[in-house]
């Protein structure tokens, strides 16, 4: 038995709507990787890829990941990064000595994506928010994040600097 051509045009249309339908629009079960990233340490803006394991700067979607982020990963020395860009990441994580200080204007918002002690600090490191004159912000999204340790997380820039969520 053979389908006429308008018939098997029909199918097919038929068909590639469902598929269309069912990848574009479902959403749900197409989702981003979930990737570790680690700041090979030293000092160096958050947009310099060469410091970033994979060499993708970490923004869940860039590079169809969601990021898990690593300031050097308790490496020897003391890593210094400027985020010179918004970023949204999964956990933060931040060796010992290290330091993470959002530059004016800019956001990070880390995103608690259901594991078990998504963290931000764990102990002896430092974020910084320096506002002076726009918004610049720490902000906390999809439920309980912790805040482990000894760290430090310092404002200046008065109203400026912002921690949310």
């Amino acid at each position: 038995m053979s389908l006429s051509p308008k018939l098997f045009m029909s199918c097919f249309h038929r068909t590639l709507s469902l598929t269309f339908a069912i990848i574009f629009l479902g959403g749900t079960s197409i989702g981003f990787s979930q990737t570790d990233t680690i700041w090979s340490g030293g000092a160096g803006l958050w947009t310099d890829t060469i410091n970033w394991s994979g060499e993708f700067v970490p923004h869940n979607g860039n590079g169809g990941t969601n990021w898990n982020v690593f300031i050097d990963n308790g490496n020897v020395g003391n890593s210094a990064i400027d985020l010179n860009t918004n970023a949204t990441i999964n956990p933060l994580n931040i060796s010992s000595g290290d330091l993470l200080n959002i530059l004016n204007t800019r956001t990070v918002t880390i995103i608690q994506n259901g594991e078990a002690g998504a963290g931000v600090i764990n102990k002896d490191r430092v974020v910084s928010l320096s506002g002076s004159g726009a918004i610049t912000q720490l902000v906390f999204s999809g439920g309980a994040i912790s805040i482990n340790g000894t760290g430090t997380i310092v404002r200046s820039g008065g109203t400026n600097t912002r921690i949310t969520g």
